[in-house]
């Protein structure tokens, strides 16, 4: 025992194992072989453990065991497959603030875009190159002191909603719409429904008060 102690680890093996070698050293495998070794133990140890259970020996070989986990690829192709890394120049504001780069949101990008942009357009711009004035169409756009906004132009029964109103007025859903404009008076009401006199009927119905029908006749009830 005192003599299997002092002897270098290498040369106290002294049966064969697919993972240690007598009188060999690991280094001159590589990093696949190594792997390879490995594997083809841990699946000798499995196959072992289970043929432990029961009587009957099992089928299952170590190479059937690495079969299962084998990616099916062939090593050069495999090899051959190239992999850029891709560089992300924006990302969404939340993930920005997530990651603590608001640097790099996009919404900051794009304004400074847009910035930038704006502050290329020259107050004079050049119109004319090589003795040639250039075409007004290829000139940079300069806001005008006589520019107006652009207005867009509705037909006129969409915005009085005679669209939506016309014909369906004596619905109760409709007088159900105009109760709630009048319990709400700060909003704005539908121009073809003021035009039509509906609130004005509605209004004058609220404050005439209801006889029933049988004081108007007279009857006991």
């Amino acid at each position: 025992m005192p003599n299997s102690l002092c002897t270098p680890s290498d040369k106290r093996v002294c049966w064969q194992s697919r993972v240690e070698h007598p009188g060999q050293s690991r280094s001159i495998y590589t990093l696949d072989e190594q792997a390879e070794d490995l594997m083809d133990a841990s699946a000798e140890r499995f196959v072992e453990w289970l043929n432990s259970f029961g009587t009957m020996e099992s089928s299952l070989t170590p190479e059937k065991v690495k079969n299962l986990f084998s990616i099916k690829g062939d090593r050069t192709l495999l090899a051959s497959v190239k992999t850029d890394p891709k560089e992300v120049n924006a990302i969404a504001q939340t993930v920005a603030d997530k990651w603590n780069k608001p640097h790099m949101a996009i919404e900051l990008k794009y304004e400074k875009h847009i910035n930038d942009q704006a502050s290329r357009v020259s107050k004079a711009p050049i119109i004319s190159a090589f003795g040639r004035t250039v075409p007004v169409k290829e000139r940079p756009w300069v806001k005008r002191s006589n520019d107006t906004a652009i207005t867009t132009v509705y037909p006129e029964e969409l915005l009085t909603r005679e669209k939506i109103f016309k014909g369906i007025t004596h619905l109760r859903s409709t007088s159900a719409l105009i109760d709630f404009y009048l319990a709400n008076p700060s909003l704005e009401r539908p121009e073809y429904l003021l035009q039509s006199g509906d609130f004005a009927e509605s209004s004058a119905s609220e404050s005439v008060n209801e006889v029933p029908l049988y004081e108007l006749l007279g009857l006991r009830y």
